[in-house]
Parts: structure tokens; C-alpha cells; sequence
């Protein structure tokens, strides 16, 4: 075994890189939602209307950081090698206010199919109206699974994004099943089983969504216009 193997290609060094770059990712994403966190581990028991304005305007940031995290992620499913901290700064930056509108567009929607799913509870034909509202949050999550890691990766505009999200969702079922398993997943292990999972869970579940998307991305990528080109800041 050459001396580069040993020390530049070998499985321990390839193994503590990714625990590295998966540590440090999901450390960035942590720090660009330091006010979530800090309203979230703030929760005293008691859920009140500005608790819960508090929570929904500390989220929004998580948008930005979700894709920049899906972007850095991304190019380590790509090229097996990713400078971490370059990166996701970079990424974050680029796509920060297409991130953070449709982040904040999905939310306030599924604010607004919350509320009226209460106001209809305490109707008697609620029960028959109520069904429809949460198959529409469903919906505006499962497209979300696409929006993100189509903007991490190109440059589009924010109506085509939504188109194809939305056909992605119903003709890619089995991806989208198993991307909305993945989250069912984490949140199981870091709510149930251990919370240390919080220093690589957001990592490990972003690679894990680029990576079952890696074909769909690739396909997207042969057929988007001329005009939108492929995110190349973060791949130089």
C-alpha cells in the first residue's frame, strides 16, 4: 500500500472527512438559525398565539440555510470532495432571497391551512372539509421536497420551480415517498432516540436527499432551458 493511500485515499481518511464535512455542515446551518433555536429550546410547556408568531418569523432563516446545506451536500454526492465552509457560505449567499421567498411562501401557506383547519373543527360539516385542507399541507411539503434541491443546484425562475416540483411530486412518487421517509426518519432518531443526533442529523439527511435525487437532478439538467444555467459557483 503506497504512502497516498495510506494517508490520502484510504478509508479512515475518507471516513473522518466525511464526519468532518458533515459535522461542520451541519454546525453552519445551526449558526444561520440561531434565533430558532433559540426560541425553540426557550418552549416552556405552554404553546401561546406569540410563542407561535415568535417560532414561524425564527424559522424563515431556515430556509436559506436548508439549501445552502442541500447545495454543499449535493456537490459531495457529486464529486466525493467538497470544501465545506467555502461552500455553503457561497451557496447560502447566491440563493438566499429565492430560498428564503419560497421558504417563507410555503410556510405562510401551510399557516393559513392550519388556522383553517381549526375554524372548521368546531364546525359540523368540518369533518368533511378538514380532509381537503390537510391534503393540500401535504402537498405544499411534497413539493418542497423538490423546490429546495432544484434551487440548491440551478438557476431558474421561481414559477418553473414550482411547476416542475409539483409534477416531480406526483410522477416521481416513489422518491417522493421515500425523501418524505428520510425526514419521518431523522426526526424519529433525533427526537426518540438520541439527541446528539442534532450535531450530523441535518448533514446526514441533506446528503441523503441529494443523493436519491442525483438521477432526477441529472435529468433536470439535460432539459432545462438554454438560459438557466447549472449553479456552477459552488462547483468551481
Amino acid at each position: 500500500m503506497s504512502k497516498k493511500r495510506e494517508f490520502g485515499e484510504g478509508p479512515i481518511y475518507t471516513i473522518t472527512n466525511y464526519i468532518m464535512w458533515f459535522f461542520l455542515g451541519n454546525f453552519y446551518f445551526m449558526v444561520c438559525n440561531i434565533p430558532f433555536l433559540f426560541i425553540l429550546l426557550g418552549f416552556n410547556g405552554t404553546f401561546t398565539m406569540e410563542y407561535a408568531v415568535l417560532l414561524i418569523l425564527s424559522s424563515l432563516p431556515i430556509g436559506p440555510a436548508y439549501t445552502a446545506l442541500l447545495s454543499a451536500m449535493g456537490k459531495l454526492v457529486r464529486e466525493k470532495d467538497v470544501n465545506i465552509t467555502r461552500d455553503y457560505f457561497k451557496a447560502y449567499k447566491i440563493n438566499f432571497l429565492q430560498s428564503l421567498f419560497l421558504w417563507t411562501l410555503q410556510i405562510v401557506i401551510i399557516t393559513i391551512l392550519f388556522v383553517d383547519i381549526r375554524f372548521f373543527a368546531v364546525n359540523a360539516f368540518g369533518k368533511f372539509i378538514i380532509p381537503i385542507f390537510y391534503g393540500l399541507i401535504l402537498i405544499v411539503i411534497f413539493t418542497g421536497i423538490y423546490v429546495f434541491p432544484i434551487i440548491s443546484r440551478f438557476y431558474l425562475k421561481t414559477k418553473d420551480i414550482l411547476k416542475v416540483s409539483f409534477f416531480y411530486m406526483f410522477s416521481k412518487i416513489k422518491v417522493t415517498l421515500t425523501c418524505a421517509s428520510i425526514f419521518v426518519i431523522a426526526y424519529f432518531i433525533l427526537i426518540k432516540i438520541t439527541s446528539t443526533a442534532v450535531l450530523f442529523i441535518m448533514s446526514v439527511l441533506c446528503f441523503s436527499i441529494m443523493y436519491i435525487q442525483k438521477d432526477l437532478l441529472r435529468e433536470l439538467q439535460i432539459k432545462v432551458s438554454p438560459e438557466s444555467i447549472e449553479n456552477e459557483t459552488i462547483t468551481e
